[in-house]
């Protein structure tokens, strides 16, 4: 509990500069973006290694594995880029808070709503920002890559817009390698309740993350040649 005491101290302490990232517009938000995350990754205690380059060609659309809420700022502290995420995130205790502030792109699970995400997604490119997505749909505890959905891959269909796979791994907890019954501390998977599972979490130490940023996708036209492309870039990478 004292650990979370600290936490929610320290998201206090940067509740100002979070909140007045929604007065810069969309293409000069990168570097706050990133500066907000990599503080919250120190506050949360993760340690983050990052293996690869990011494309000077934008925008770009990254592809990664999921596993947590862990996630969002692991990526969000690497990726210049705001999330694409499912619009039930506005309603997570802190999480959602940052999500809205930093410029999550939020858009609906339901079918009936894939012209609207199509639509919010290509606004957002328009107006200058990098998107990550989460193409599996849902967190893992991350022995393998699910499938990845292809729907949001169509906007590569519409733009030209470059597609960068992300490999994201957790290794080590408090130096020590990451043991599979350990994985379910970090990863939140199932049904498994937020908060209770964020309290075990910020009392877990340091945690060591790995980001295999790798190379643009020369595939394109086809949704889910791509989606299939950068699954199998993601998953091979992985095992």
């Amino acid at each position: 509990m004292v650990r979370l005491i600290y936490c929610i101290f320290w998201l206090v302490v940067f509740f100002i500069p979070i909140a007045l990232l929604s007065l810069v517009p969309p293409r000069h938000r990168k570097r706050p973006n990133l500066f907000i995350y990599r503080s919250l990754a120190r506050v949360f205690r993760i340690k983050i290694s990052v293996r690869g380059e990011i494309s000077d060609k934008e925008p770009i659309l990254f592809a990664s594995n999921h596993m947590s809420y862990a996630d969002i700022i692991v990526l969000g502290a690497t990726l210049p880029g705001n999330f694409i995420s499912k619009a039930e995130v506005k309603k997570w205790p802190l999480f959602g808070w940052i999500a809205v502030l930093t410029g999550t792109v939020f858009v609906s699970r339901k079918k009936s709503g894939t012209l609207d995400q199509l639509d919010e997604v290509s606004a957002a490119i328009a107006s200058g920002k990098n998107l990550i997505l989460f193409p599996e749909g849902t967190t893992s505890d991350g022995k393998s890559v699910m499938p990845f959905k292809s729907s949001l891959f169509k906007i590569t269909e519409a733009r030209d817009i470059t597609v960068q796979p992300v490999t994201l791994s957790y290794t080590h907890i408090n130096g020590l390698p990451l043991q599979a019954n350990e994985r379910i501390k970090i990863a939140w998977v199932g049904d498994a309740e937020l908060m209770p599972h964020l309290l075990e979490f910020v009392n877990l130490g340091m945690i060591r993350a790995e980001v295999k940023i790798h190379s643009a996708l020369h595939v394109k036209g086809n949704r889910k040649l791509v989606a299939d492309e950068a699954h199998k870039v993601v998953a091979d990478w992985k095992s």
